[in-house]
């Protein structure tokens, strides 16, 4: 059978961002530095990002994502965490760096941590090259840890140790190195805000999860197997209409990250209305709200063609 809606009426229930925000004098400056650069290395242009997330263009991307989040109903960027005790998105991406925004809402995070204090928690090292920028942070203490007795098979190390802890000011800047680093955040009283800008081209390979009490490894997992490319590869099979590529999709929308589970459902779509509209119904089920609120309204869309 084959639908009268299209994949494109699908496709507009997710917010197209206008990024006028890329006018900004200081990123359109980075940006244009960019434009011949072959080997980017992030810490080369650490000045400028620093410059950059500690200016007005902050308060002007966000407000601007904010009221697209609040006008929007399928608007797609905004990731909960833990029951809803921190919110974030991705406010810009390039071939060279993206750049993320995070809230935490300080009694949440406590009533979490409350509710789940016989639970384990563990720590990742970083498979990307972060700068972080807390505009507002005081009072929240962050453990930064660091890989040692490096493994040169897996280029991290097997084994990670508290370096320091950081009593967080207002305007503060941590640095975090890709495979090297991992950070928790051992105590947040009141809400705490920060932005991190970081490297799409990390040299990491492998990265590692560790206990957060004993600290001993739990696993390794491949850093350059992205959710991003498994996103990606789910838009080309679409694009190129590459139906052989169906049974790969149906896999993807198990996948444990909400957005690539959507770009594969709506992938799947374009290459078979039926197999599509089937997964789109299992969505209406889905974990995550925004994949689950989405989903409904495809369905429900398909029930008034």
């Amino acid at each position: 059978m084959k639908n009268e809606v299209t994949v494109q009426d699908i496709s507009e229930f997710q917010l197209e961002l206008h990024q006028t925000y890329k006018k900004h004098p200081i990123l359109a400056a980075i940006l244009k530095q960019l434009e011949n650069v072959e080997d980017f290395d992030f810490w080369q242009y650490q000045q400028q990002f620093a410059k950059l997330l500690s200016s007005d263009f902050v308060e002007q991307a966000v407000n601007k994502e904010l009221g697209a989040f609040l006008e929007e109903d399928f608007y797609q960027l905004p990731l909960y965490f833990n029951n809803g005790r921190a919110k974030g998105w991705v406010i810009l991406n390039t071939p060279y760096f993206r750049f993320n925004t995070y809230f935490f809402d300080g009694a949440l995070v406590n009533d979490y941590r409350t509710n789940n204090k016989n639970k384990t928690f563990s720590i990742q090292t970083s498979p990307q090259d972060l700068l972080m920028y807390f505009p507002k942070a005081k009072g929240a203490i962050l453990d930064l840890y660091e890989c040692v007795e490096q493994n040169a098979e897996s280029d991290i190390a097997p084994q990670v140790r508290l370096k320091e802890s950081i009593q967080l000011q207002d305007g503060q800047f941590v640095e975090i190195k890709a495979g090297l680093h991992a950070t928790h955040f051992r105590e947040i009283t009141k809400n705490l805000t920060y932005y991190e800008v970081s490297s799409v081209s990390s040299a990491a390979r492998m990265v590692g999860e560790y206990d957060l009490n004993s600290l001993s490894l739990l696993g390794l997992s491949a850093a350059n197997l992205s959710s991003s490319r498994a996103e990606m590869f789910s838009e080309m099979v679409a694009s190129l209409q590459h139906k052989e590529s169906a049974p790969v999709l149906k896999k993807l929308c198990q996948h444990r990250d909400h957005f690539v589970r959507w770009s594969a459902a709506t992938s799947l779509y374009s290459l078979d209305n039926d197999a599509g509209e089937e997964m789109i119904q299992s969505l209406t089920q889905d974990p995550h709200p925004d994949v689950r609120q989405t989903a409904q309204k495809c369905v429900a869309m398909f029930a008034a063609q």
